[in-house]
């Protein structure tokens, strides 16, 4: 006879919800990220004045970053995400597109007045007014503690994704974006009983986050001794 005993079923491990969905999902918007990167709506004009430079890099940059960010985070979701891991999706989600809209933000308040050379010749003026310490806080910022954070492996934040520069992102975004989930994995980020010592491994936790600035700032400072 079948056992038609209900606890029986209890017993048995949650099955897993389907992850092609998340997938399907993730390698639609890479593909719509990459192809938005490689053929952006920008402004093209005899006359540089009629040209933003803030529209240029929010249509041939920004959102293909986010376009590439929402797939990353999809396939990374399917692959370590779980019923049990909720604070740590929301963790890993809202940390990166905090930054992302920072650094984004932060982009387009900079160039709103000027046009696409004028942002060019303002990017190299700020790395030799870096490079003799007379740039403004608001650049070292931008562009020595935001954009290394978002891009930790070449140390400075994503621009123009045309090219080849959007694949070459994936692997940082990858990497911030699925460190934050097992930060939020494996530490009580929602946990109304913090201890002192769950504060202090969140912080340890949290450190790796903000050390590409100071690689940044420790190879700056080599390439000036040496």
């Amino acid at each position: 006879m079948l056992d038609l005993d209900p606890s029986h079923d209890s017993t048995l491990p949650p099955r897993r919800k389907a992850t092609w969905p998340l997938y399907s999902a993730a390698a639609a918007f890479v593909l719509i990220g990459c192809l938005v990167a490689q053929f952006p709506p920008i402004q093209k004009a005899v006359s540089s004045d009629d040209v933003s430079a803030t529209y240029n890099l929010m249509v041939a940059g920004a959102i293909p970053w986010f376009l590439q960010w929402v797939g990353v985070t999809c396939a990374i979701l399917a692959c370590f995400g779980s019923r049990n891991t909720r604070n740590a999706k929301l963790f890993a989600i809202l940390g990166s597109l905090t930054l992302a809209t920072i650094w984004w933000s932060g982009l387009a308040f900079k160039f709103q007045t000027m046009d696409p050379l004028e942002a060019v010749l303002d990017v190299a003026m700020f790395e030799i007014h870096s490079h003799f310490g007379i740039s403004t806080p608001f650049d070292e910022t931008l562009f020595h503690f935001i954009g290394p954070i978002l891009d930790p492996l070449h140390l400075h934040g994503p621009l123009n994704l045309h090219g080849w520069n959007f694949l070459v992102v994936v692997p940082s975004t990858t990497l911030v974006v699925g460190y934050l989930l097992i930060v939020g994995r494996f530490l009580p980020i929602s946990s109304r009983s913090h201890s002192v010592r769950d504060y202090l491994k969140l912080t340890g936790a949290m450190l790796p986050v903000f050390l590409p600035p100071f690689f940044r700032l420790g190879l700056r400072i080599t390439q000036t001794v040496t």
